[in-house]
């Protein structure tokens, strides 16, 4: 009979050991998951998100985790992973929006053309445009010389130099040079079209309709016109190539 309360004891000890336990886990688990909500750091929620959780818990703590990555992207590299991280995120419009203000500061500071045409290229909506279209043809009429013109032909403004490899790119996206890469050199293996290609997108870029009509007759298959009918919008105030 002894024996029997014995084991009848022993048993529930262990039954009360193992709640015990259970209880003590529980209480860690929601003590470590509390800590996770106050504290906010991304390598300690990682770590619990690797552990079983309640699937409330768990989908409360991915919230959160996507919330302080979005808080700390700071910049175009951050902003990038977090938008590969998260294409669906609740935060996709604001990250978008941290984008557009960090690449216009960029572009502003820097004043760099090639910078500035990709920013109006990328957010041709951006209230920033403006702006940044205001700034680049500035750079580029710093770079002219007005010629006074006399009884037969009018004044007129043309480049200091010959469009360097810096002006191309920056309005082409491309530096097609064969020979030394160097933004002051003059840009070279290009076609009359790509030159008329040129002005018309400097023209556009200065809000001015462009000053040559395209019609596009033969396109390799590289995508290079090598064909085309040139006409001349004699009403435009655009850029032009020089001639005699």
């Amino acid at each position: 009979m002894e024996k029997n309360k014995s084991i009848i004891k022993f048993i529930i000890f262990i039954i009360l050991l193992i709640l015990a336990v259970i209880i003590l886990k529980k209480g860690v688990e929601e003590y470590r998951y509390r800590k996770a909500i106050l504290r906010k750091e991304k390598n300690y929620i990682e770590n619990l998100l690797n552990e079983k959780l309640e699937k409330k818990k768990r989908l409360k703590l991915m919230s959160i985790l996507e919330k302080v990555y979005y808080e700390e992207s700071n910049n175009i590299e951050s902003i990038e992973k977090f938008k590969l991280r998260y294409p669906k995120s609740i935060y996709i419009n604001e990250i978008n929006k941290k984008e557009e203000l960090i690449k216009y500061i960029s572009a502003k500071n820097n004043r760099n053309m090639l910078q500035i045409n990709k920013f109006i290229n990328s957010y041709p909506n951006s209230k920033y445009c403006d702006e940044l279209r205001k700034e680049f043809i500035n750079i580029i009429e710093s770079k002219l010389i007005t010629i006074e013109g006399n009884k037969n032909i009018k004044s007129f403004k043309i480049g200091m130099t010959e469009v360097t490899q810096e002006d191309y790119e920056a309005v082409m996206e491309i530096n097609s040079t064969k020979f030394e890469k160097n933004p002051l050199k003059p840009i070279d293996n290009i076609t009359f079209y790509d030159a008329v290609e040129f002005c018309n997108r400097l023209s556009i870029l200065n809000k001015e309709k462009p000053y040559y009509v395209v019609k596009v007759k033969r396109i390799d298959e590289n995508g290079v016109i090598r064909e085309a009918k040139i006409n001349e919008n004699k009403l435009s105030k655009g850029y032009r190539l020089p001639r005699a």
